[in-house]
């Protein structure tokens, strides 16, 4: 099994204690932009990319992806 979780040091720590090294992890992290000193005073930095690292284990980096549960955050209950 390979989970991936973005950079919050909380995630990193609870990867650790609750599976105790026993799945894959990857931490994948947003690169980001912010616009002049004009458009970044109202207007949120741009997404310009990712950056995969490893995390516990053996991940797969080319898998390592946060998309899903992205989504299902997007979805209507």
């Amino acid at each position: 099994m390979q989970i991936t979780t973005d950079g919050l040091k909380a995630y990193v720590e609870a990867m650790e204690q609750g599976f105790s090294g026993q799945v894959d992890s990857a931490i994948l992290y947003n690169v980001y932009v912010s616009g002049t000193a004009d458009e970044s005073r109202y207007s949120p930095a741009e997404c310009v990319g990712c950056d995969k690292k490893w995390g516990i284990g053996d991940p797969n980096l080319d898998h390592a992806s946060t998309s899903y549960i992205d989504r299902r955050n997007l979805t209507p209950k």
